[in-house]
C-alpha cells in the first residue's frame, strides 16, 4: 500500500512517415498529471528522443536513443524555459478511426528513406526538491515508435508523371546494403510508390516468375521477412504506406543471382499496371 511519487501520464503519440521526413503528433494528457505524493499538477515537459541509422544492428534500440528535442514550462528554474508555443497546434488534429485530439506536433527532417528508427515521446515534471527528487519522465516502452520513412500510398497509380512512377531503392542493389544484416536470409530491397493495395509480381530477364508480394498499406508490418523478425518488432512499427521490402529470395526461398530482374505492380483497385527493371551485383 505505499504511494510513491509519479510522473506524468505517457503522452500518446500518432507518428506519419513520408520522404525523408517524420510528422509526430501527441495529445496534452499529462499536462493535468497529478503526483500522488504532493497532490500538485508538476508536470513541466516533453521530451523526443531517436536513434540513428545501423542502431538496429546493435540489439537494443532503445538504449541507443537520444534526446534530440526538449520543451519545457517557462519562468522558472528548470529546463531550457523555451515554452510549448513552437508545437502547440491552433486547433487539434484527429486522425480517421482515432477520437484523440492531437494538440503538439514536432516534423523532423532529413531522415534517411529505408532505415529504421527509433522514436519515443516522453513527459517530465519539475521534481520535488523538499523529498530530494529529480524529476520523474515517463515510460520509454510505453510508446516507442519503430519508423521507416519513405513514399505514401500512390493516389494517382494511372499517372504518368515521374513523381508517380513505381521504383527500387537501392538500384542497383551492389552485394548489400548498410542496412543488411550478415546473413542471406537477412537482406531486403525496398519497391516504392505502390498504390494503397496491390500485387507485385518478379520476373527474371526470361520472363520467368520468381516471387509475389501483396502489398496493403494498411496492415503490412513487414512480418513477411526475417530481417524485420531479426531486427525490429511488429508493435507499434510504423511505416509509410507506399513501400515494401523484399528479401532477395524467391518463393520457394532460394537467394536469387545477379542480373537484371523486371517486375510488375498491379493496383487492385483500378488494374492498372506499371512496369519496372532493377539490378542486381554480387
Amino acid at each position: 500500500r505505499y504511494v510513491l511519487p509519479e510522473p506524468p501520464r505517457t503522452p500518446k503519440v500518432k507518428i506519419v512517415p513520408s520522404p525523408n521526413k517524420v510528422d509526430i503528433y501527441w495529445n496534452d494528457a499529462a499536462i493535468s498529471s497529478i503526483d500522488p505524493i504532493s497532490k500538485k499538477q508538476d508536470f513541466e515537459g516533453f521530451r523526443i528522443y531517436r536513434s540513428n541509422p545501423g542502431d538496429d544492428q546493435t540489439g537494443n534500440l532503445i538504449s541507443a536513443t537520444n534526446m534530440v528535442a526538449q520543451w519545457d514550462s517557462a519562468g522558472n528554474k528548470i529546463g531550457f524555459n523555451n515554452g510549448f508555443n513552437s508545437i502547440l497546434l491552433p486547433q487539434p488534429r484527429y486522425f480517421e478511426g482515432d477520437t484523440t485530439p492531437y494538440r503538439f506536433h514536432y516534423e523532423m527532417n532529413g531522415l534517411l528513406n529505408g532505415w529504421q528508427y527509433m522514436f519515443i515521446v516522453t513527459a517530465f515534471d519539475e521534481g520535488d526538491t523538499e523529498l530530494g527528487l529529480d524529476l520523474l519522465e515517463s515510460s520509454f516502452t510505453e510508446n516507442d515508435f519503430r519508423v521507416f520513412t519513405g513514399t505514401g500510398a500512390n493516389t494517382n497509380f494511372e499517372s504518368r508523371d515521374k513523381t508517380h512512377k513505381i521504383g527500387v531503392y537501392p538500384n542497383p542493389y551492389n552485394t548489400a546494403a548498410a542496412w543488411d544484416g550478415n546473413t542471406s536470409r537477412t537482406k531486403k530491397i525496398y519497391f516504392y510508390n505502390l498504390p494503397e493495395k496491390c500485387a507485385i509480381t518478379i520476373y527474371t530477364i526470361a520472363g520467368d516468375v520468381i516471387a509475389t508480394l501483396q502489398h496493403d498499406a494498411q496492415t503490412y508490418k513487414g512480418d513477411d521477412l526475417r530481417w524485420f523478425e531479426n531486427f525490429s518488432s511488429t508493435d507499434n512499427i510504423v511505416f509509410s504506406g507506399g513501400e515494401h521490402a523484399w528479401d532477395l529470395l524467391s518463393t520457394t526461398k532460394t537467394a536469387i543471382s545477379s542480373g537484371t530482374y523486371l517486375f510488375t505492380v498491379r493496383d487492385a483497385a483500378s488494374g492498372h499496371v506499371q512496369v519496372g527493371k532493377f539490378v542486381i551485383l554480387k
